[in-house]
């Protein structure tokens, strides 16, 4: 708190100081130069606080990080999204046809593209209706199995 008040009573007295002087420098074009010093002077004094706070952070103890223990496979996150996002678009599509189910999807992929390899779906419905919803959804013959729950 002493400190906050310093530095307060610092900046105040350099507002007076550069008020008093521009007082005496008066509004000429040559004294912007002056202007120029008297407002860096207030700057300088009022960020002064912040090269305390570089000392603080030289000696803080920050620990390092090992980039080969904390490393992330990224190609593996966005496959988990796909799958998710997936089977929360299959089972609304398949619950907007009134049947009610869950999901899984298996994807594989290589450097150039991801593929459906299977879907697995878990209802108590006909299966024919299932197939034919996913076939309509996907446009397209994707593995199905449909498991009886």
């Amino acid at each position: 708190m002493d400190q906050m008040r310093q530095w307060v009573m610092t900046l105040s007295l350099a507002c007076i100081t550069t008020g008093i002087l521009q007082q005496f420098v008066g509004a000429k074009k040559q004294v912007s130069c002056i202007k120029l010093v008297f407002a860096l002077y207030i700057l300088v004094t009022a960020l002064s606080p912040i090269s305390g706070f570089s000392q603080f952070i030289e000696t803080a103890q920050i620990p390092s990080l090992n980039m080969e223990e904390n490393s992330f496979d990224t190609q593996q996150e966005i496959l988990n999204i796909t799958q998710q996002t997936l089977e929360t678009e299959i089972e609304q599509e398949l619950y907007s046809n009134g049947i009610q189910a869950r999901a899984t999807v298996i994807l594989s992929a290589n450097k150039q593209d991801v593929t459906i390899e299977k879907v697995e779906i878990y209802t108590s419905a006909n299966e024919s209706e299932v197939r034919s919803c996913l076939l309509t959804y996907f446009e397209t013959e994707v593995e199905v199995d449909v498991y009886s729950t």
